[in-house]
């Protein structure tokens, strides 16, 4: 008679937890997944200001609410940098950002319809300071290939070559949201406390390191405005048939040959006559999609390639000396029989491999046929 009613008692306990864990279930399942939100937010949050965690919430929206609490967070820290000014010009919130290419998100959070200075800053040292009226698109340009690929600012071309690896950003947010809509008084405001940044870091990536000169956008004599006109052309593409690559698009004509010193008339034929200039580069209007776009340069070294190539070629050494031609037999029709001026020309046609090409023309392959059909062989001269 005990053991029935342990065993009755026992099936009510077993109905009555089950009972209970049903009814709370749907709450345990809500507490989960905010104690789960709350963890990841604050394990990848990144962003400090002044070694206080940030709140999203004061920031999102541009509420400023509580910017008086950051009112002399600008003067903190004046004996850890090397800066020409004792104080900010302006009240300013800072935020930075770690790896700023791979947190996208975090800067539409805090960027978005803001205003101020941003700073880019490598792992090295260098350093860039800039400024808009909209930090987020501004910051996000510099992101776009096609902005990577045809700038030639000195910053564009850091990144091109080095990447976004290790840059981290850091954003002086300035009181977006306040009585005042005047443009004009906003864009003072914003170029006052970039030229503060710019003395004060002394970024190594500013070219001029007087931020008017570059402005929102004061009067320009007549002879820049000129320039300027004449810059705004059709794009010249500038390809180097050595390793059939693309190596530099000049944004018009007058730049080109202002730059490499070439007459205009000359640029005009060897566009015209698609002949390579000084036997080796091709200017052309229009892409060469066979070809790739991954030895892109920068003007410096185009400039130095150009001078050194123009040496040789006026002395009369430049004649490909290492460059072996190659000719693709074709055993299954001959109509494909092929003559190629170097083996990457050959690897770009048949599109196969360097190395086992390589092993074919130098008859390491146990094969005697690439592919089956194509018998390769150097071109003896």
């Amino acid at each position: 008679r005990h053991i029935t009613i342990i065993k009755y008692n026992l099936i009510y306990f077993y109905f009555y937890f089950l009972t209970f864990l049903l009814t709370h279930l749907i709450y345990l399942n809500k507490l989960f997944y905010l104690f789960t939100k709350w963890y990841s937010e604050i394990k990848e949050k990144p962003l400090i200001i002044k070694d206080i965690l940030v709140n999203e919430e004061n920031i999102e929206k541009n509420n400023f609410n509580n910017f008086n609490n950051f009112n002399n967070f600008n003067n903190s820290n004046n004996s850890n940098e090397n800066n020409k000014g004792t104080q900010a010009p302006h009240k300013y919130i800072e935020i930075y950002i770690k790896d700023a290419f791979f947190n996208r998100k975090e800067i539409t959070k805090f960027a978005k319809n803001a205003i101020g200075v941003y700073v880019f800053k490598s792992v090295k040292g260098d350093c860039y300071v800039g400024s808009s009226i909209s930090l987020y698109n501004r910051i996000c340009s510099y992101f776009l290939p096609s902005i990577l690929i045809k700038g030639d600012r000195r910053v564009i071309r850091y990144f091109h070559n080095y990447g976004f690896s290790n840059i981290d950003l850091t954003l002086y947010i300035l009181d977006n949201n306040n009585n005042n809509n005047n443009l004009n008084i906003k864009q003072k405001k914003i170029l006052e406390l970039e030229q503060f940044f710019i003395e004060k870091l002394n970024p190594n990536l500013n070219v001029n390191l007087i931020c008017s000169s570059t402005g929102f956008h004061e009067p320009i004599s007549m002879e820049w405005r000129q320039y300027f006109r004449e810059l705004r052309g059709t794009p010249i593409y500038v390809y180097d048939i050595c390793n059939l690559t693309l190596i530099h698009i000049f944004d018009s004509k007058t730049y080109l040959y202002r730059s490499l010193h070439i007459d205009h008339r000359t640029l005009d034929k060897y566009i015209k006559n698609n002949k390579p200039f000084l036997s080796r580069f091709i200017f052309t209007l229009n892409p060469i999609i066979s070809m790739s776009v991954e030895g892109i340069i920068n003007i410096s070294d185009i400039k130095l390639l150009f001078e050194q190539i123009r040496k040789d070629f006026n002395n009369g050494e430049f004649q490909f000396k290492n460059r072996k031609k190659i000719l693709a037999e074709n055993i299954v029709n001959s109509n494909l029989t092929k003559n190629y001026i170097s083996i990457n020309a050959c690897v770009k046609d048949l599109k196969g491999d360097r190395s086992t090409i390589r092993k074919y023309l130098e008859n390491k392959n146990n094969k005697p046929y690439y592919r089956g059909q194509w018998k390769l062989s150097y071109i003896k001269n």
